[in-house]
């Protein structure tokens, strides 16, 4: 839908209720200054006729009926489509002026949407094994028309039911401002058949509907509860019910009619009525002048920590000991560069460098990254590898969604694997006889462009070569900081005179925050800090914490600043101690095509190199993730068989084998990385090492 024409269509209503709003409130009498200048009563008694001006929201319930195989101009294989539905919001502005009690007439502005899916199921010929197979085919069509309607009506107060209760008729008017459709053939059954052309969905089309009409015209009956949310009735909260039955079609000379029935809110409003003259002021006594106490040395602040050992008892000797591990981690590099829609720019959240940056730049710099900070340096890595091994090659394949304004569009496809070979030639100074570029569609391995977030999958340039360590995965060996799982409790000692306002406790290491906690009034007679819950010790320093407190009037006091001494085992001092220690190993394997559990060639190579770090003590922790495309129950039972494939690869008897699905996202997924890096199977091992071997 064309957003500018809802921003001001939008602006247009709401100008015309803040209109009436103020034409009318000034034809109102100005408030009097005593009870002689009106009767109050008779003010209330002229509420029910005064004009209503109110904002209504209705969820909608669509309902079409059809008789057509297809939408004009658009190649379509169905027997007929006859029913649809589809579900919608109305929202707008509405005025309502009363003949007498029981009559009056009035007009809604609003902006709705006719939604409506149609699925129907045929059977169809396949071919399976080479063989002519009787399949079912499922046609679905998805239209989305978005009008603006006009709806001036008549009403009548329903008094025998209820004086509350109105009922209301009219037609209703609409013009389309946007209307879009969505189409697709599916091979439903059987399930490894194919269509006589080699594919699996076909006929798949979207765009602005065809032949669509340029006026609607409907019936419409509704009724509404009018319920007071003030004495005198200015404001009205009403619960409303509509029905439409449209008499014009969608799309011209197509058989299609649709019915709505819409139900939901207004909020009403009617100029209300002077209020009564205000009573007299009352007579203040002068009050005595508040006596402060002139000594404010009540005033002391501190505070002490202990550990909470496993019965819960207090001990004043606190130590937190943080231990290393020596840790090696595989982060694996997704080979695709993504771009905007009908954009050919690198993305600016890709990390582009300079020609001297280039220069200075070394892989082992992003040891420290997350596997998506470092998936950002995609293009340096590249260019790196390729200055390195100076006798490969790469293929460069632009692609785009083949949908709306890149449907078909190779050249914007081949603009896009130019700016990345351009990158590489300017900045990295790569040989441009080393790079090939190919421009198509759709990719070879394509997301299903009618899944969420798919059309933005296949906007992409593709990185390809046949030496295998240009786009390797990232090994790293690092130190693993482990910090000792301990309840603290910090027990607050405070004296003051006139209370406590405010109070700020904070934990710090090297005047870093790495805890706080703040309130008002009194403090807490315990705060209770559980060290799992923070990250520190990178630099072996003790940590401090202090407390910050403001009283009634105004003083503020502090405890002083103590200390907890940190304890840091090194690995160094392990091996001299000849102490039992543990290794630990996290690899992730990607990338898994969107619904593949299948694994390629680059998932063996790395399997079979962690095969080799498993020893008979190791203890192997597979986890199969996905992204949040697709239903729950089928992205789990996916990820559990990623898993399980790369189990069997591994042949560890006793690895534990999860599930997890998307339950937990390991990545943002409103970007195609994110969601491409949560297609992965995880393998963690922890590895003890004897002090013999140390």
């Amino acid at each position: 839908m064309n957003l500018n024409k809802i921003k001001l269509i939008n602006t247009i209503l709401l100008f015309v209720l803040f209109s009436s709003f103020s034409v009318y409130s000034k034809t109102e009498k100005e408030l009097p200054t005593s009870e002689n200048e009106y009767n109050y009563s008779e003010e209330l008694k002229k509420m029910s006729t005064k004009p209503l001006f109110g904002i209504f929201v209705n969820y909608g319930l669509n309902f079409h009926n059809a008789d057509f195989r297809g939408l004009p101009g658009i190649p379509n294989c169905c027997s007929n489509f006859k029913t649809g539905n589809g579900l919608g919001f109305e929202y707008g502005l509405s005025a309502q002026f009363f003949i007498n009690p029981l009559w009056s007439f009035g007009a809604r502005a609003s902006l709705s949407n006719l939604h409506g899916e149609f699925i129907k199921r045929d059977g169809f010929p396949v071919i399976l094994k080479g063989e002519l197979k009787d399949g079912i085919v499922e046609n679905q069509i998805d239209v989305k028309n978005n009008i603006v309607s006009f709806f001036p009506f008549i009403s009548y107060n329903i008094e025998p039911i209820s004086k509350n209760f109105f009922s209301y008729l009219g037609v209703k008017l609409a013009l389309p401002v946007s209307a879009t459709f969505s189409q697709y053939e599916k091979l439903i059954s059987p399930e490894t058949g194919t269509f006589t052309d080699g594919t699996r969905i076909r006929n798949v089309h979207s765009g602005e509907l065809p032949d669509k009409s340029s006026l609607l015209y409907a019936l419409t009956l509704g009724i509404s509860y009018e319920l007071p949310l003030t004495k005198t009735g200015f404001l009205h909260l009403s619960p409303e019910l509509y029905y439409t039955y449209w008499l014009s079609s969608p799309v011209k000379n197509l058989s299609w009619n649709v019915s709505q029935l819409n139900f939901g809110l207004a909020f009403k409003y009617r100029t209300p009525p002077p209020p009564p003259p205000p009573p007299a002021e009352p007579i203040i006594p002068n009050l005595p002048d508040l006596q402060i106490p002139k000594d404010k040395k009540t005033f002391i602040v501190d505070i002490n920590a202990f550990k909470v050992d496993k019965n819960k008892m207090l001990n004043k000797d606190v130590e937190i000991v943080v231990e290393d591990f020596t840790y090696v981690n595989l982060n694996p590099i997704l080979n695709y560069i993504f771009f905007e829609e009908n954009s050919s720019e690198l993305p600016s959240r890709y990390n582009l460098l300079s020609s001297e940056q280039a220069n200075n730049f070394n892989i082992k710099q992003l040891r420290n990254l997350n596997v998506i900070e470092t998936y950002y340096h995609v293009l340096n890595i590249v260019g790196s590898r390729l200055r390195e091994y100076s006798d490969a090659d790469i293929e460069l394949i632009g692609t785009n969604t083949n949908t709306d304004g890149e449907k078909g569009n190779l050249q914007l496809s081949e603009r896009r694997a130019v700016s990345v070979k351009n990158y590489l030639v300017d900045v990295w100074k790569i040989d441009e006889s080393r790079i090939k570029v190919v421009a198509r569609n759709l990719p070879q391995e394509a997301t299903l462009s009618q899944e969420e977030g798919g059309i933005d999958e296949n906007r992409r340039v593709e990185i390809w070569a046949k030496d295998k360590r240009i786009i390797e995965s990232i090994l790293v060996f690092d130190t693993l900081k482990v910090i000792q799982d301990l309840e603290i409790s910090f027990i607050p000692e405070i004296e003051s005179t006139f209370g406590v306002k405010e109070w700020d406790f904070k934990i710090l290491e090297k005047n870093n925050e790495i805890a706080k906690w703040t309130g008002k009034n009194e403090i807490p007679n315990e705060i209770i800090w559980k060290t799992s819950d923070a990250k520190f010790g990178n630099d072996g320093d003790n940590i401090q914490y202090i407390l910050q407190v403001t009283d009634k009037i105004g003083q503020k006091a502090n405890s002083n600043k103590k200390e907890i001494d940190v304890k840091t085992i090194t690995i160094d001092t392990k091996r001299k101690a000849k102490r039992s220690d543990i290794e630990y190993e996290n690899y992730s394997l990607i990338l898994f095509d969107f619904g593949s559990r299948r694994l390629e060639t680059g998932h063996k190579q790395v399997v079979d190199f962690i095969k080799d770090r498993v020893k008979s003590n190791s203890i192997v922790t597979i986890s199969g993730y996905t992204d949040y495309i697709g239903e729950e129950a089928v992205n789990k039972k996916l990820a559990y068989e990623r898993a399980k494939a790369v189990a069997q690869r591994l042949s560890i008897s006793n690895a534990e084998v999860r599930g997890v699905g998307e339950s937990e996202l390991l990545y943002d997924n409103s970007l195609p990385e994110g969601r491409f890096y949560c297609r992965t199977v995880t393998i963690t091992i922890e590895t003890p090492v004897n002090s013999t071997t140390n």
